[in-house]
């Protein structure tokens, strides 16, 4: 199943692997929002292009936040 640009692996860090499995449906969500809020914005590149960085800050964001919930849930957060 591996391919150049995808890699499989497995994990022993049942705990990590089911709280990110739970948390990244909602931080997709969030980030489908601003690609929505994107769209109905319209507009001028400009304002377009601050959804751009606003969904990139939030998938930045989704990932620092998972990584702190698995340390807190007792996963290993590496």
């Amino acid at each position: 199943m591996s391919t150049a640009y995808d890699r499989v692996w497995t994990s022993t860090d049942l705990v990590g692997v089911e709280t990110c499995a739970a948390l990244k449906n909602g931080y997709a969500l969030r980030i489908v929002l601003a690609h929505g809020l994107m769209e109905k914005a319209g507009g001028p590149y400009e304002t377009v292009a601050q959804f751009h960085n606003l969904a990139a800050a939030l998938f930045a964001q989704a990932g620092v936040e998972m990584t702190r919930n698995v340390a807190l849930m007792g996963g290993d957060p590496g």
